[in-house]
């Protein structure tokens, strides 16, 4: 799926890994967690096979979570500063998003009958689909990014950041995701109080009421059509919350291993529950795939890299950023599972723990 950092970060690990030459290797207490997190997918996964008669048993997950392991370890020792690694991110996510941008262009779909542009693709001529959760949740990470660079005078010029926040802003808003709107709402916040003194605070915060004032009253079809998006909702929310019941009462069946990463639609489809490939909530998904230890991993690891980062924000102004975007996968992660399947979240869990002298440039 383009949107989800997937294309643009392949050279990442290779290039990490090249600035360990002797450099001595550390390890903390979230690489072990990771550690048991892989080591409880690879003992649920083989459960799973053997006693809960599921035939779709994917590897894929398995490795994937022994990945995110080394991953990690690569960012907390890399040579290259966490600065760089952010402007890393930035290129990566303004790649995709331009990217899934060409994708629409090949097969354009619009917001239910109106004539407002949505970045959901699912039948383009490429091959290659283009999903407006994902394209939303990264969309206001990348709007989160720009503004904190602008307003910081970090990693590329103003010129650059202002156009970056402007077509990530744009494409947050054609998303048509509700998560994603509340998520660049709450990125724009969380870097504003940190930037700005109160009485900056107060008139910046008045910026995107400003904004919806006028899109309400200017005759603009996106209005009409944002309304519309949440005046219909109704029964999608009302699925969203028998995923979620049904996610725990499965986590609840299966308590100690789960059912297992990535059999979450095969177990519903076998067992009566209602249909879907996850709950959309990354934090039930890992209860019902991973178990209760495996949640409280996830959970704790979670907790304590944004404990971290903020407590560093009075030491580095960097810090600010990582906060504000493991906050923001945080918050996702309450209404989607993405945020734990993407390279993101444990770049940001590795930066979040490095010394913070790895924060500057040598």
């Amino acid at each position: 799926m383009v949107g989800s950092f997937g294309y643009a970060d392949l050279l990442l690990p290779p290039l990490l890994l090249m600035t360990l030459k002797n450099r001595k290797i550390h390890f903390d207490y979230v690489f072990f967690s990771l550690i048991g997190l892989a080591i409880i997918s690879c003992t649920s996964s083989l459960h799973a096979a053997l006693f809960a008669n599921l035939e779709n048993i994917s590897l894929g997950y398995v490795f994937r979570s022994i990945y995110f392991v080394g991953l990690y370890l690569l960012v907390l020792n890399s040579a290259v500063s966490t600065e760089d690694i952010l402007k890393a991110i930035t290129l990566g996510l303004i790649f995709s998003l331009f990217f899934g941008f060409y994708i629409w262009s090949t097969s354009p779909r619009y917001f239910g009958f109106t004539s407002m542009p949505m970045l959901h693709v699912l039948d383009s001529p490429s091959g290659l689909k283009v999903n407006r959760n994902e394209t939303g949740l990264f969309s206001s990470l990348l709007f989160t990014v720009s503004f904190f660079a602008l307003t910081y005078k970090k990693f590329f010029t103003p010129r650059m950041m202002s156009l970056v926040l402007l077509i990530s802003c744009l494409a947050a808003a054609l998303s048509f995701s509700k998560g994603a709107w509340l998520l660049s709402l709450a990125g724009f916040l969380f870097v504003s109080v940190f930037r700005f003194n109160k009485r900056q605070l107060i008139f910046v915060s008045l910026v995107p009421l400003i904004l919806l004032a006028a899109t309400a009253t200017g005759g603009f079809a996106f209005f009409d059509a944002v309304i519309e998006r949440f005046t219909n909702s109704g029964e999608t929310n009302s699925y969203r919350v028998t995923y979620v019941f049904d996610s725990l009462l499965i986590g609840i069946d299966n308590f100690l291993l789960g059912i297992g990463p990535g059999n979450y639609r095969e177990y519903t489809i076998n067992n009566g529950f209602s249909v879907t490939i996850d709950p959309h909530n990354a934090f039930t998904q890992s209860f019902a795939e991973l178990g209760f230890f495996g949640v409280v991993i996830v959970i704790g690891m979670y907790i304590a890299s944004i404990i971290k980062s903020f407590r560093k924000i009075r030491i580095s102004e960097t810090y600010v950023i990582i906060f504000a975007l493991i906050m923001l996968l945080f918050m996702d992660g309450l209404q989607s599972g993405l945020s734990l399947s993407i390279k993101l979240t444990y770049i940001l869990f590795a930066l979040s723990s490095r010394a913070i002298y790895a924060s500057q440039k040598d």
